[in-house]
């Protein structure tokens, strides 16, 4: 009986010492090792409704310390299997397994940079979204022109290019096309701050209307310091009822019947093409704004020059900015010496 005594009594110190050094090598050269081998930073993307097999197949063909066998055992064991979260993950060089598991567990994942920039379309800009996030750009394109969707300030969904304001963001890789619909609301609110809707109000706009000036202006210019001149031509003309004459808006017009027109000249024929957009043939700003306009846009029109320029003209003598003209006889000489560059350079269209 003693015998039979002492035997259980070793059998369980030999089990307990075997399972304690199992556990010190499974802590010290499993848990605690480096998962990565001799490689730098690993980026993980873990697509919505993804399963532990989709985690497995990604990092596949990674250098790790472990077969995906083990990986996979041990991420059952603390459950990874039942709370796969999806998003953007980074797995420095020095993390181990344990705290790899840890992060895809607690869903930490990193946010990624989503920029855009001079886009006019809306097809253009749910491609460059949807290069940075999750959603793919037909998901992005159907939110963006959303009918049913309530806009703010009035903005109707046929002429809402103005909420969505060029810039860099930070978001998770996971957004789907309303999270990023809401996160642009959530911008335009933050942009348009009662300091600015103030401003706005001194110049006798609304925000809806500064936001179709401010694309035009953008599309005028595409020097940041020339834009508060070029916007305060534009209010003068308004101011004194004429007609804005952008040539910006001819070439909107013609391209919402014709997206490939791209002119590097509009010519006069042009200037009678009838649409609500074309401020050669209708008074006052157009129904929506041309483009998405930036925020260096909307702060020139916001805080525009004041002046008494009325006319303006492509200056040859320095690329990308303009001959400004208080009156038309001005105009006409800034006018004549731009043709004449156009002609020397066999600029026709």
């Amino acid at each position: 009986m003693r015998t039979a005594f002492r035997i259980i009594i070793g059998s369980i110190l030999a089990l307990s010492l075997l399972i304690g050094i199992s556990l010190t090598y499974f802590y010290f050269f499993i848990w605690k090792k480096p998962l990565l081998v001799n490689s730098p930073q690993k980026e993980l993307y873990i697509p919505t409704n993804a399963s532990l097999k989709t985690v497995l197949d990604s990092i596949h063909d990674w250098p790790i310390n472990m077969d995906t066998a083990s990986f996979a055992l041990l991420a059952r064991t603390k459950k990874l299997d039942l709370n796969v979260r999806p998003g953007k993950y980074i797995l420095e060089p020095e993390m181990n397994v344990n705290e790899f598991i840890n992060l895809l567990r607690a869903g930490r994942q990193t946010p990624v940079r989503v920029t855009f920039s001079y886009v006019t379309t809306f097809p253009e800009l749910a491609g460059k979204i949807a290069a940075s996030i999750e959603a793919d750009s037909l998901s992005l394109l159907q939110e963006m022109t959303n009918l049913d969707r309530t806009w703010p300030d009035g903005i109707s969904s046929e002429n809402n290019r103005g909420v969505f304001i060029p810039n860099t963001y930070e978001m998770y890789w996971n957004s789907s096309a309303s999270d990023f619909i809401e996160r642009m609301i959530i911008e335009y609110h933050r942009f348009w701050s009662e300091a600015r809707r103030e401003k706005a109000r001194n110049i006798g706009l609304t925000p809806r209307e500064v936001i179709i000036l401010a694309s035009i202006v953008e599309r005028e210019t595409v020097k940041n310091d020339e834009m508060p001149k070029v916007a305060g031509l534009y209010l003068n003309r308004i101011r004194k009822g004429w007609k804005l004459q952008s040539d910006p808006t001819v070439i909107f017009s013609i391209q919402q019947s014709d997206p490939l027109f791209a002119p590097r000249r509009v010519l006069y024929q042009d200037l009678e093409f009838d649409s609500p957009y074309n401020t050669y043939k209708y008074h006052g700003l157009p129904p929506g704004p041309i483009s998405f306009p930036s925020t260096s846009a909307l702060r020139a029109v916001l805080n525009a020059e004041q002046h008494e320029y009325m006319y303006m003209c492509a200056n040859p003598d320095s690329p990308g900015y303009h001959s400004f003209a208080r009156n038309d006889r001005e105009h006409q000489i800034n006018k004549a010496k731009y043709v004449q560059w156009l002609q020397k350079q066999g600029i026709r269209r």
